[in-house]
């Protein structure tokens, strides 16, 4: 959890609560390898795959509602913007 804190920059202590918040609720495992207590495994339970079907499903049709109203002009001028930020974000 701390490589993802780390790359998420994230403290640990936010991590380990927002880790602990999915355990309840059900969306998510955490798992330690008995030899090695450090190493923590995260896995998405199946409720938790299925919520995230669900918002990006309805990100999707969101995102598809707005965007049909650009012309094509003002949607190649939004992909280089994104292609320019993720350059930058890398």
């Amino acid at each position: 959890m701390g490589e993802r804190a780390t790359t998420k920059n994230i403290s640990r202590p936010t991590i380990s609560q927002i880790v602990d918040l999915l355990e309840k609720k059900k969306l998510l495992m955490r798992s330690q390898r008995a030899t090695d207590r450090q190493i923590v495994r995260l896995a998405l339970t199946e409720e938790g795959n299925d919520l995230l079907d669900t918002v990006f499903k309805e990100t999707r049709e969101w995102m598809s509602a707005r965007m049909s109203k650009l012309s094509a002009d003002e949607l190649e001028n939004i992909g280089k913007a994104m292609e320019a930020l993720r350059k930058i974000l890398e």
